[in-house]
């Protein structure tokens, strides 16, 4: 839409030509027509909003036995390889973080205790 009014709107500083007021009607009908289909979208709104549709379920037969036969190996390898894909989805081992980020756990009453400690054997130096 905005593309379109771009280009109603350049055609209409060019010299004038047949196309930019072939546009602009064409845009007027297209608003006319949504105006329209809005309306009837309320109408029917009112008249079908408290109705539920549902279709009956269908009858058919269910079979519950399946004969085919599958070799064993390839139905554990399917296995294996599906376990091995979700693996991937997994969040790392903590071991893997390990090289990258060591630091020692200090409960907080410690470390407030460290930290006032140094502060009070620190020598202070006045600036002048």
């Amino acid at each position: 839409m905005a593309a379109r009014l771009v280009l109603i709107k350049s055609k209409s500083l060019l010299p004038k030509d047949n196309d930019s007021e072939d546009l602009e009607e064409e845009l007027r009908k297209e608003i006319i027509d949504y105006k329209i289909y809005k309306e009837l979208a309320y109408k029917l709104k009112g008249i079908y909003s408290n109705k539920i549709y549902v279709r009956e379920p269908l009858e058919y037969e269910v079979k519950y036995t399946y004969k085919n036969k599958h070799n064993v190996n390839k139905i554990y390898i399917a296995l294996i390889n599906a376990v091995g894909k979700n693996k991937s989805k997994l969040p790392p081992p903590k071991e893997a973080f390990s090289k990258i980020i060591e630091r020692k756990v200090v409960p907080i009453p410690d470390r407030i205790k460290a930290v006032s400690y140094t502060h009070l054997t620190l020598p202070t130096k006045r600036i002048v």
